[in-house]
């Protein structure tokens, strides 16, 4: 079990269930409240390689529905309510062991019953994401694209071309501009539906073609990203960039996994185990030391979209639900932090 926390921040497992044979390469979770979450692990069987997308009620863990797909984005509330985006490869077997791939495409499906109701045949490749509204969907199309349809009829209604290498993380804002990160080195804010840039932050430094985490506050007002080791605050309307190296904040190894709508908490796997780092800080709020094998190394994470809720996944096929209790001390510390908006909880800016 986790030794104690050393700060104020609490981490309780609610529940730990084996779930797979093989490694979770994803978890998530849909952006509602944590009581009426559900949540998805993705894993892929040992005998095929097969990736399937296994969708189930968080609190009680009933299964919902299991679809093939190798990335999975559930949809918020509103619009799109009860519908999961998934990847689907199209492979040929063509003979023993030899298999052919001439395509993927993105379905969203009803999640209850796996049923597709659109199909984005011209999208082929992650990262998938949705509108805080559920009334639009991006997808990677190649070539350093993305392109942006109406999530319920599957026409298109944007795009972003003006990076030059591969777009590896994405998230809209609450106006529908979509935030992309790419290896091009550029963090860029485009308007879809003109496909043209707002703005964009230029990424210098070893780490400007490996980018790794991207999140963007509930107003909209502040996006994170991280490119190899450091970290990037920037708040575009205010014209201000603050940043710095994990490898300086940290006293061990840590291998960011995910960071917290609210752009509070980052998730770390480490070689004992996890922690969750204060984002605006770059210090280690809390820490979990394990002494059990590198079978149970931790893979994959996501928050729920209230940040109360960690899910875990596990090399070994495990899931884990943890609770998180923050304490009066650390909530008094980020009312700075809140004034510069990176928690979305106030609307202003310097």
């Amino acid at each position: 079990m986790p030794e104690a926390p050393p700060s104020e921040l609490t981490l309780i497992r609610r529940y730990q269930c084996i779930s797979a044979k093989t490694e979770i390469t994803s978890v998530g979770m849909s952006p509602t409240s944590s009581s009426l979450t559900s949540a998805f692990r993705v894993y892929a069987t040992p005998s095929t390689g097969q990736s399937w997308v296994d969708v189930f009620d968080l609190s009680s863990q009933k299964g919902y529905t299991k679809v093939t797909g190798s990335h999975a984005a559930l949809a918020p509330a509103g619009a799109a309510k009860n519908r999961v985006a998934t990847i689907r490869d199209w492979t040929v077997q063509v003979g023993q062991g030899v298999e052919y791939h001439h395509g993927s495409t993105v379905l969203v499906r009803d999640l209850c019953t796996g049923k597709t109701i659109v199909e984005l045949k011209e999208a082929v490749s992650g990262p998938v994401v949705w509108s805080r509204d559920g009334i639009a969907i991006a997808a990677g199309e190649g070539n350093g694209r993305m392109g942006v349809w109406d999530a319920r009829t599957g026409a298109r209604v944007g795009r972003v071309v003006s990076h030059i290498d591969k777009i590896t993380h994405a998230a809209f804002t609450p106006d529908h501009k979509l935030v992309t990160l790419s290896r091009d080195g550029t963090v860029r804010v485009t308007d879809p539906r003109t496909a043209k840039t707002i703005t964009k932050l230029e990424i210098e430094g070893r780490g400007s073609t490996n980018p790794r985490q991207l999140a963007v506050c509930p107003n909209g007002r502040t996006i994170v990203s991280l490119w190899g080791t450091m970290v990037h605050i920037w708040l575009p309307q205010a014209n201000y960039l603050t940043s710095y190296n994990l490898n300086a904040t940290r006293a061990t190894e840590g291998w960011p996994l995910c960071i917290s709508p609210d752009l509070r908490w980052m998730v770390n796997r480490t070689e004992n185990g996890f922690d969750v780092v204060d984002v605006a800080s770059g210090l280690v709020a809390w820490e979990g030391r394990e002494n059990d094998s590198v079978g149970s190394m931790v893979t994959a994470a996501a928050f729920s979209a209230d940040t109360k809720v960690l899910l875990l996944g596990r090399m070994n096929g495990t899931v884990e639900a943890w609770d998180l209790e923050e304490g009066s001390a650390i909530q008094s510390a980020r009312s700075g932090v809140e004034r510069l908006g990176l928690t979305g909880s106030k609307d202003r800016q310097q």
